[in-house]
Formats: structure tokens, sequence, C-alpha cells
């Protein structure tokens, strides 16, 4: 399943939010799922780029996606609101800290075998 992280991020510190998507980006992956991080497709848009211009990119990326990981304090963020009306409309997963990810059958197997619990 592919999911995309959706949190605040214009106005907030660089470092603190750089480590909130490395947590949702790891937790999504560790469950054997993809992550869309869009703090690495904002490599793709040049330093002058707008609000408006990676929002555009972000949609286009959300709608590719089967679900959306909101990172907390996304209620208070214009563009995670959007998303959020995005991927409710099209009916993805949402997934919060409250919603855990679930692991992929893969993983949970793998998980077994190495004697770990599939709840995390």
């Amino acid at each position: 399943m592919r999911i995309y992280i959706s949190g605040p991020i214009t106005g907030h510190n660089k470092t603190l939010i750089e480590a909130a998507f490395a947590k949702a980006e790891k937790d999504i992956i560790d469950r054997g799922h993809t992550a869309v991080n869009p703090l690495t497709l904002s490599k793709e848009l040049p330093e002058c780029a707008s609000w408006r211009d990676y929002m555009k990119r972000d949609i286009k990326e959300l709608m590719e996606c089967d679900g959306i990981y909101m990172i907390p304090g996304w209620v208070y963020s214009k563009g995670c609101n959007l998303e959020y009306a995005v991927a409710k409309a099209m009916e993805l997963l949402i997934f919060d800290e409250a919603v855990r990810i679930p692991f992929t059958p893969a993983k949970r197997r793998e998980r077994r075998r190495y004697g770990q619990t599939t709840r995390k």
C-alpha cells in the first residue's frame, strides 16, 4: 500500500518537521508499505516555488496513494486540511497515531519468525 505523509510544514521549525516526517516514513516502511514523503518530493521544485506549486504537486502524488498518514498538528495547517479533504473524498484510508497502520502479511510473518509481536 502507498501511504502519503501529511503534516504541517509552512512556518514550522525545519528540524522538527524533518524529524516528524522521518518518523512517520519509518513507521510506514517498518510495516511493509511504501511511504510517499512530500519533503523528499520538494527537491523536485525550485527554491522560488510557491505554496500553490507545492500543493499542486502534492495533491497529484496523494491521488496515486491508497492512504494518508496525518502527523499530529495537521488540523492547524491549511495544506493538511486540503490533503485530508481530498483523501476523504477519494475514500482513501486515513491513519493517525490513534489509528495504527497495519502490518502487511509478509511483515507479520517476518516479525513472528523473529519472535516479535505484531503490535508496536
